[in-house]
């Protein structure tokens, strides 16, 4: 890819090139986490919402709304200054309260980057459709260069 990227520069602005797309390329790479980490966290707040609600049914109903709010509180903070679920509720209930945070923390988490994963993905279709779009200036000009010697000049790479 550098080459591509600099392969058809003059030597004097070579350095300055390789700068520049050696920029470009970190820029992108700083662009791209921060994307797929916005996404990542949005995706989170939803998808733990949705599994703490489906999966609060199970819970007595004194329990249900706290339980609910503890994850919401995650999504909308992106901290876990408490783990969620963990409401301080003894008992019975406050271990099938902490049972089901595991598990609505490991589905929220593995559907929410099912969809963030899409993004990466999907650039990376998009560069490699560009990649494909790329003409090798230098190869397509070699025929030509070949078609217009004199007859009596050698071929480079043959003997005479």
């Amino acid at each position: 890819m550098t080459n591509v990227a600099v392969g058809d520069v003059s030597p004097e602005l070579s350095g300055a090139a390789s700068g520049v797309f050696n920029t470009t390329r970190q820029l992108g790479q700083a662009l791209g986490t921060a994307a797929v980490g916005a996404l990542l966290q949005a995706t989170l707040h939803h998808t733990l919402t949705d599994e703490a609600l489906r999966r609060s049914a199970g819970l007595p109903s004194a329990h249900r709304q706290e339980f609910v709010d503890s994850f919401e509180a995650v999504g909308d903070s992106g901290l876990f200054a408490q783990a969620p679920g963990n409401t301080g509720t003894a008992g019975a209930a406050g271990q099938q309260m902490q049972q089901l945070s595991t598990e609505v923390f490991n589905h929220g988490f593995v559907s929410a980057m099912r969809w963030t994963l899409l993004l990466p993905l999907g650039f990376a279709v998009l560069a490699a459709l560009c990649c494909l779009g790329i003409r090798n200036h230098r190869a397509a000009a070699a025929p030509t260069a070949l078609m217009n010697r004199p007859a009596d000049t050698p071929v480079e790479g043959t003997s005479p």
